[in-house]
């Protein structure tokens, strides 16, 4: 029922698992319809402890057109979702199993995004953050164990904070 065009922010803290996929997939296509600036899906249980990987939502690649089959049926409904998100400013993925190819397109499509964070994913193994024209001031990454590769070039940042674990290779280069 919210016809605004641009929204400040959408928050999501709620103790949701894979089984609402459907649901939190449309909430996503509602906020990116209307040029969300901050987005947190924090679906930890309550609140604070990281869920289970194989319990926790998936990231819908299809909305940032990353598969072989684009989610034809919501094209007449809704603006495409990729022409919306170059007014992300902040990510922030609680219990959300994201991919480094998620996180990537986000990097590079979304030219304001300054802030990204990512506690308790499963999916993430490989993640590079590249270029000095990025915006992003800000990353954390937290209870990502099957993170093997985390790789940054060139960027701007001034925080970064992430656990120091034996089970990934961090590797860090200037330009």
């Amino acid at each position: 029922m919210c016809k605004v065009q641009r929204l400040d922010q959408f928050h999501v803290c709620f103790d949701l698992s894979k089984f609402a996929q459907y649901e939190i997939d449309k909430w996503l296509e509602f906020a990116f319809a209307r040029q969300v600036q901050r987005l947190e899906l924090d679906l930890s249980i309550g609140g604070e402890e990281p869920r289970d990987y194989d319990d926790c939502y998936t990231f819908p690649e299809h909305l940032l057109d990353l598969t072989d089959n684009v989610y034809q049926s919501h094209l007449n409904k809704f603006p495409p979702p990729w022409y919306n998100f170059k007014s992300v400013k902040v990510l922030l993925f609680k219990s959300v199993n994201v991919t480094g190819e998620v996180l990537e397109f986000f990097l590079h499509n979304c030219p304001f995004l300054e802030e990204m964070v990512v506690r308790g994913s499963g999916t993430l193994v490989n993640f590079e953050v590249v270029g000095p024209s990025l915006k992003l001031k800000h990353l954390e990454i937290w209870y990502c164990f099957d993170l093997k590769s985390l790789q940054i070039y060139d960027t701007n940042f001034v925080t970064l904070r992430t656990q120091q674990e034996t089970n990934y290779c961090f590797v860090m280069f200037q330009c």
